[in-house]
């Protein structure tokens, strides 16, 4: 026997992680091989190969599979036309085509797995502020749609916080756009340090964060927004100064379920509270006419 089909001892059983229609196409070219030593490495290279793809979701080395393919098809032929070959092999070849179209289909659908995580990356680029890592208005607009289509079905309420930074222009005047940049990252982190897991902290752009909140009473808003100007108030500036805000505060379905009127309702309350001249001063619509 020529040592392309000298004989080893019966090869270890295939990974788990082997989907089922390469495990029967892999065994069966080995089959087709006569079991020959190389044949089974290339069958346990091929089944690493393919176990490695299914369990992280990656995707296939095309190149390197198809080599192997190739070469496990030239055995198979070696064996065809072997003086030993029979009737009894003569399916092995379309087995090999077969499992060539099989690693087709897993690479596509490993391309497709691909193409949808950085679908969803760039979805997630798209509603992130590149400066604090904090949500945008893009991605603002749409909660705020969604949170008054629950409102309106469920009755769901929600609330929202305008947070607005005191003097931020002196900042970016005296001690350069740097220094600015790096207030707003703390400011940034000072949110999400201060909020629930349901929360979302959003940069509306310049000093100006929202923070939308589901299910909160007025008076839970109200303490969110002391916690949160006290919180701030201990980030100093680039003077070592604290930071201080001002807060508008609005309420779904007290001051209305539509997201644009309640958007300029957080905004004039904002600034009411700004008109106090106090540091995290906070106020509602409810306080305008005051």
């Amino acid at each position: 026997m020529s040592a392309v089909h000298a004989r080893s001892r019966p090869p270890e059983p295939l990974d788990p992680d082997v989907p089922p229609e390469w495990r029967d196409l892999l065994e069966r070219l080995v089959a087709a091989a006569a079991g020959d030593r190389l044949s089974i490495m290339l069958r346990d290279e091929l089944a690493a190969d393919v176990a490695r793809a299914a369990c992280v979701g990656g995707r296939l080395e095309t190149r390197r599979v198809a080599e192997r393919i190739a070469s496990l098809q030239q055995l198979v032929a070696a064996r065809l036309f072997s003086p030993e070959a029979g009737p009894e092999h003569a399916e092995p070849l379309l087995a090999a085509e077969r499992l060539g179209k099989v690693m087709a289909a897993a690479h596509a659908a490993t391309g497709e797995r691909m193409l949808r995580a950085q679908a969803q990356r760039l979805e997630e680029l798209a509603n992130t502020d590149p400066l604090t890592g904090l949500r945008n208005v893009r991605f603002m607009r749409e909660r705020m749609r969604e949170m008054a289509s629950l409102y309106r079905r469920y009755g769901r309420r929600f609330g929202l916080l305008l947070v607005d930074l005191d003097d931020f222009k002196r900042v970016n005047d005296t001690f350069g756009h740097a220094a600015g940049d790096r207030i707003l990252v703390r400011i940034a982190d000072t949110l999400r340090e201060s909020l629930r897991t349901d929360d979302v902290a959003v940069r509306l752009g310049g000093d100006e964060f929202c923070v939308l909140t589901p299910s909160q009473t007025i008076l839970a808003l109200r303490v969110l927004s002391q916690r949160i100007g006290a919180a701030v108030r201990r980030v100093p500036g680039p003077d070592g100064a604290p930071t201080c805000v001002s807060i508008g505060i609005v309420a779904c379905p007290r001051h209305g379920e539509e997201p644009d009127r309640l958007l300029d309702l957080a905004d004039r309350a904002m600034y009411v509270a700004k008109a106090s001249s106090r540091c995290a001063a906070v106020a509602l619509p409810d306080d305008i006419e005051r």
